[in-house]
């Protein structure tokens, strides 16, 4: 079983020079909490290690200059210098961050903004329907890389894919699927696109 490290002992650490094993136990515990609230938020994994890192160099600062307060928590404040930096950098890539809203009525209002901007409700409808017979993975997918415009990487990692290439020839794929569904259905084309 790993070792549990106080503050008090991950401060003295910090302040002697060698957190090591503190860091890797930081690395188990806290860093885990922040991966879930970033990945709940719209971010990747690869984004949520960066937030992470930049979160612990914002502790180790603070410890060096012996301005961490011993009232608070590590874990606290790692959370909060984390959760902070996120907030801030999702709003400068233009996301969505779960604030207490529900993130799945979130999603929806967004897509139905989208649509609603760019086709009528009886386009819309349409639309729906189509992607509803393309299949729920083709309709999470296309979501994805049209509607939220996610990296190909991002898409690989939320969906289980081996990798971006991967994500991309599938998605190829089912917009392939859509354009033969839609040019199966004259009637659907010529209302969708007059």
């Amino acid at each position: 079983m790993k070792k549990r490290f106080s503050d008090q002992e991950i401060v003295a650490a910090i302040q002697g020079g060698n957190a090591d094993r503190e860091l890797q136990f930081l690395y188990d515990t806290t860093q885990k909490k922040i991966r879930a609230y970033i990945l709940r938020n719209n971010g990747s994994i690869s984004e949520a290690q960066d937030i992470f890192q930049d979160a612990v160099v914002a502790l180790f600062q603070k410890v060096l200059k012996r301005e961490f307060d011993l009232q608070k928590s590590i874990d606290g404040f790692l959370f909060s210098v984390a959760r902070n930096a996120w907030i801030t950098r999702a709003k400068r890539i233009n996301r969505t961050v779960n604030n207490g809203i529900a993130m799945a009525s979130q999603k929806m209002a967004n897509q139905d903004h989208y649509l609603n901007q760019t086709i009528d409700k009886e386009h819309r409808e349409k639309v729906l329907q189509l992607l509803d017979r393309i299949g729920e993975r083709c309709k999470e997918l296309l979501t994805y890389s049209v509607f939220y415009r996610m990296p190909m990487e991002e898409i690989a990692h939320r969906m289980g894919f081996s990798g971006a290439n991967a994500a991309k020839s599938q998605n190829y794929k089912c917009k392939q699927k859509l354009i033969r569904l839609v040019n199966d259905h004259q009637h659907l084309k010529t209302t969708l696109f007059k």
